[in-house]
């Protein structure tokens, strides 16, 4: 769904490392620390020639939110922005 995502939620704030195996599509991911936008990463690709894509946070975060690729520009996401959480 366009506006829907996985969220992945820490009890601590660090520098995290993600990686994807057999990711199909490409992402867009939002680092969110205290409730606030801290950086976020556009249009990784997906999985290819069997390399698997990894992707870091710059900034510590403990909450990351992981959307299909083109959402961070269709919202104007800015860092600092207020992450509120509907579900």
């Amino acid at each position: 769904e366009p506006d829907s995502g996985m969220l992945f939620v820490y009890a601590n704030k660090s520098l995290l490392d993600f990686w994807m195996p057999n990711m199909n599509f490409s992402l867009d991911v939002v680092w969110i620390a205290d409730g606030r936008v801290v950086g976020w990463q556009e249009n990784i690709p997906p999985q290819t020639n069997g390399q698997i894509t990894r992707f870091k946070s710059r900034a510590p975060a403990d909450m990351v939110l992981e959307v299909s690729a083109g959402w961070i520009a269709a919202h104007g996401l800015t860092v600092g922005d207020v992450a509120s959480l509907d579900y």
